[in-house]
């Protein structure tokens, strides 16, 4: 945000809480450094929860404050280019070879899975039509009602578990029973994947599988709405390096 002091003269309102956007900026300076795409809501998430392990009260992370953040140091939008963004294959080899081989251990591949999430904009139309020569095309506002979808699925695709969907309606108005669904259902305002949310639903499927005794391997991405849950006791939560993203492709097969 601006203050004005004049018609001619501006400048720009400084930080109220250093030490958290020092902190903020060193982690966004790691993701950058590994190449992760950081948007405008995974910051703010990661703020608020730097907000909250640095005990500032009363501290809500907002659009304008990432806003004047942004302004502060020089920050910009830019479009993720394919090749770029390329896998770093002597990081993946190493990690395979030597690290790997460790952490599997005991698993079988049906015993080993991997979660992810999808954001579904249900209502967006194709960007592209059909037309007539010579008529002009013009389209509406695109619509931004989303829902998001966590998948899950074992190495082998010989198991796929429920989806869980996520909107904002506690109760929506387009089914009688939530409950009656073939899926699992949670909500939020925004209908995104939280750290609430997802350690309720690994807790769930822990108490699910110790039931059954049986231990699985899960494999995730390191983002904010995934935090490190060390009390599960029957799922073992493993973080994939962001270079490994791209090449763990037999999992996204079977999702």
């Amino acid at each position: 945000m601006f203050q004005t002091t004049s018609l001619n003269a501006k400048r720009l309102r400084t930080a109220q809480h250093k030490d958290l956007e020092e902190a903020a900026l060193v982690w966004f300076k790691q993701q950058r450094s590994l190449n992760m795409p950081i948007s405008g809501p995974i910051l703010q998430t990661k703020i608020d929860q730097l907000a909250e392990k640095m005990k500032i009260e009363n501290f809500k992370c907002s659009a304008s404050w990432i806003q004047r953040f942004r302004q502060r140091h020089n920050f910009g939008f830019g479009k993720i280019s394919g090749e770029s963004s390329a896998v770093n294959t002597d990081i993946c080899s190493n990690w395979l070879a030597n690290v790997w081989p460790s952490l599997r251990a005991g698993y079988c591949d049906d015993d080993i899975y991997n979660v992810d999430e999808a954001g579904l904009f249900f209502k967006l139309t194709p960007d592209k039509t059909l037309c007539l020569k010579g008529e002009k095309c013009s389209g509406g506002k695109l619509s931004k009602d989303r829902i998001t979808v966590l998948v899950a699925a074992n190495m082998t695709g010989t198991n796929k578990r429920k989806l869980l969907v996520i909107g904002k309606s506690k109760i929506p108005r387009c089914f009688k029973r939530v409950s009656s669904l073939p899926v699992f259902y949670e909500n939020n305002t925004k209908a995104w994947m939280t750290s609430a949310i997802f350690e309720k639903t690994l807790n769930y499927w822990d108490d699910e599988l110790r039931r059954k005794k049986k231990k699985i391997l899960l494999l995730v991405d390191n983002c904010p709405a995934h935090p490190s849950l060390q009390h599960l006791k029957i799922i073992k939560l493993v973080f994939l390096p962001p270079t490994l993203l791209l090449y763990f492709n037999r999992w996204t097969r079977a999702l």
